[in-house]
């Protein structure tokens, strides 16, 4: 059932989406089938961690790209002229980009201290790469929430 109300998600992403980020998408798809096939038939199956992190990297940068497709489809949609619809991508953009960055700021500084604290190893590289996908993006969005409760709190006052 939840694959079903997947794929209809995906599908309805897929439709209204720009043609510029379709394209990027359908690439993005084309490079992970190319890099699990490379996995899975040219080196034997044998996957290494590093290997299954690019993967999940890959997965991420395809769904990111899809709701970020669908937004902007949305937006299109709804938007009463092609001015009111450009405002809020740019909007949109910015807020990407200015949470995004801080975001990678974040997270580098916080598998940094984890791999410095657990012996500067591979194996802590891995841990922490573990510790900040499990972790670091719910915090991330938690402080992205609790910034905008506290700012739109701060101006009712």
């Amino acid at each position: 059932m939840a694959l079903a109300i997947g794929l209809i998600v995906i599908l309805i992403a897929w439709v209204i989406m720009p043609k510029r980020i379709k394209q990027l998408c359908g690439l993005l798809v084309v490079v992970t089938i190319i890099y699990g096939i490379n996995i899975k038939f040219i080196q034997g199956g044998m996957q290494s961690f590093s290997e299954f992190t690019t993967l999940m990297f890959l997965f991420t940068a395809i769904v990111g790209l899809l709701i970020f497709g669908m937004v902007l489809g949305l937006l299109k949609e709804t938007s009463s002229s092609h001015a009111s619809y450009l405002e809020k991508r740019d909007k949109i953009i910015s807020f990407i980009v200015k949470w995004g960055g801080l975001y990678l700021l974040i997270t580098f500084t916080f598998r940094l201290c984890i791999f410095l604290a657990y012996g500067a190893n591979a194996d802590a590289w891995d841990l922490s790469w573990i510790i900040t996908k499990v972790y670091g993006t719910g915090v991330f969005v938690f402080c992205i929430g609790a910034y905008y409760y506290v700012k739109s709190y701060s101006k009712e006052r």
